[in-house]
């Protein structure tokens, strides 16, 4: 929900973190029944908004690496229980899928009119220059040219077809949904560059500030809050604003992951491993939220329809520039401690 998603997403967020954080700080094997709580914590995110459905595919991974990590750690006397607890985390993984599959179609269910119509008036037809030639490949009325640009709230008489009427229904819902403007920006690669130019935008810039209300609407302007704001003013350096050098910026913290989970793996580091899986679902997670606000909701509210994607971003970044910079202090060190012996050779060379 626009008005407290936000909101959760960041609770959510925290939460699955914080439990995951305590299942990979306790002993090995013995911390089955938190799961239970990751789970939980996971359900309570898929469900803090309809586009963090998307947010299954991390909080699985949490389940299967963190799963994998305490199972292996088990006695290997202990079969049954290794068993029933593999035949629990099964269960919960799957209870996850389905959960977010279920919170996925009831959103749609509830919301699809007004997403799809932005969607594809306040999305798909401004982002080509031809949005007649867009009508007739989903064989649609050309006189809805008048109704591009327009959200889905305005009075009845200022469409051609209203959006919550039979006719919409017919003429425009019943050609165009969130799949099939998927397909249609895949097979348009123009289009897909300005769509996601523009979250590139969107992500990049400062938070829009709210509206108050207290029993009756007031949109009067806000008084900007500048507690707590340090980062939101400093992050429009850090993050770029256009697609090429996010694509390479978001690449790059992918293709470090890859190499922290190969050396890790080459170290035999198991903790340190099941911790950069969590950076990975951290990646997986903003990256699956980055396209969504403007391919499902149009040009509409994108900044805020961000929130879950900027946060999981950011704190990606924070982690990849500590951990980068960690590993550039630990070389600096190594290449000081292997120079100290020569050093010394020379001058008692010189001595001599």
């Amino acid at each position: 929900n626009s008005l407290y998603g936000e909101g959760l997403e960041f609770l959510g967020l925290i939460m699955v973190a914080a439990c995951g954080l305590s299942i990979l700080a306790a002993p090995r094997g013995k911390c089955i029944t938190r799961f239970l709580l990751l789970a939980f914590c996971g359900q309570f995110l898929i469900s803090s908004k309809g586009q963090a459905a998307l947010a299954a595919p991390s909080v699985i991974l949490l389940l299967v690496v963190l799963g994998i990590y305490h199972i292996t750690g088990m006695r290997r006397s202990s079969v049954v229980l290794r068993v029933g607890s593999s035949l629990c985390l099964a269960a919960l993984i799957l209870y996850t899928g389905f959960f977010s599959v279920a919170i996925f179609q009831e959103n749609q269910r509830k919301n699809s009119r007004h997403t799809e119509w932005h969607a594809f008036f306040n999305g798909a037809l401004l982002m080509t220059d031809d949005p007649a030639q867009v009508l007739r490949d989903f064989d649609m009325d050309p006189r809805l040219l008048a109704d591009v640009g327009k959200h889905s709230y305005l009075p009845d008489d200022q469409y051609l077809y209203p959006p919550l009427s039979e006719e919409a229904q017919r003429e425009i819902f019943s050609k165009v949904n969130t799949l099939k403007l998927t397909g249609y920006y895949l097979t348009h690669p123009s289009m897909l560059l300005r769509a996601l130019e523009h979250s590139a935008q969107a992500a990049r810039a400062e938070m829009p500030d709210w509206f108050i209300y207290d029993g009756q609407w007031d949109t009067s302007a806000q008084q900007p809050v500048s507690r707590f704001s340090l980062w939101e003013s400093l992050r429009p350096r850090f993050v770029p604003g256009h697609i090429v050098s996010y694509l390479l910026f978001f690449l790059a913290m992918a293709g470090y992951t890859l190499f922290l989970l190969i050396r890790q793996w080459k170290y035999a580091d198991s903790q340190k491993l099941v911790l950069y899986a969590f950076y990975a679902g951290l990646l997986i997670l903003s990256a699956l939220q980055f396209p969504l606000s403007v391919l499902g909701n149009g040009l509409v509210d994108n900044t805020k329809q961000l929130y879950l994607h900027r946060l999981s971003f950011d704190i990606a970044f924070v982690f990849a520039a500590a951990e980068g910079t960690a590993l550039l202090i630990r070389w600096v060190r190594r290449y000081e401690s292997s120079a100290a012996p020569m050093v010394t050779a020379e001058k008692s060379e010189v001595e001599v």
